[in-house]
């Protein structure tokens, strides 16, 4: 596999551990914010939005790479992910495969959903909170009338991240924001509509006959 390819790979985790966590339904909170953090995630069945990821490597911020693009969700594991030029990607998930499109190199990687390279650590999010507050301490920050600031502090040393942050602004997600030791990753939602009924057909992806197709699981 390429460097350009783990990249990508890299990338589609970033993303994945951001989404899966609003594709969650939490089991009842232990303190008061994982309560009000679990009461805003519970809310949302299905979202629509777009995205601005800005990659900074440093601590100050300075953004290195820009994407933006569209995305679509629907609880529990239904993902479309559309990531514009010149960086062209799409990620697409039907709950049992996810495929990985990127369109320059004309490839698509397909593989589980569950696959352990997707699993960790967003799928972590999928299990009860009990079990998140057992790996994870969360905190509020001050809160306003219209927005919420969570943060999300892993209490392993070997988490990929040291530091989730996610906002909400009038009940619905508008920033999420993975902190490592060497990177920043920043997602800004804006458009965004919340509980639609999106075609299920939307959540399916037939790779360009074009394309060289990669199979990451055993068929």
């Amino acid at each position: 596999m390429t460097n350009t390819n783990v990249t990508h790979i890299i990338r589609a985790i970033v993303i994945e551990v951001g989404l899966v966590m609003l594709l969650c339904s939490w089991a009842q909170a232990e303190n008061s914010a994982s309560s009000k953090l679990h009461t805003l995630l519970e809310r949302t069945n299905s979202l629509s939005a777009r995205f601005q990821q800005q990659i900074s490597y440093d601590q100050s911020k300075s953004v290195a790479e820009q994407f933006h693009g569209d995305f679509l969700f629907l609880k529990p594991n239904y993902l479309r992910w559309v990531v514009e030029p010149p960086a062209a990607q799409e990620i697409v998930s039907n709950g049992n495969k996810i495929w990985i499109h990127d369109v320059e190199l004309e490839q698509v990687i397909v593989q589980d959903f569950n696959n352990d390279l997707l699993a960790t650590p967003g799928m972590i999010f999928s299990s009860s909170l009990a079990e998140i507050n057992v790996s994870y301490t969360v905190t509020e920050q001050q809160a306003t009338e219209q927005s919420q600031h969570f943060v999300l502090k892993p209490k392993s040393h070997s988490s990929l991240f040291t530091r989730l942050e996610l906002v909400f602004l009038e009940g619905a997600i508008s920033q999420i924001m993975f902190v490592s030791d060497d990177q920043i990753n920043d997602f800004l939602f804006s458009d965004t509509i919340t509980n639609i009924s999106p075609a299920l057909d939307l959540f399916t992806f037939d790779p360009p006959k074009t394309a060289e197709v990669l199979y990451n699981y055993g068929r």
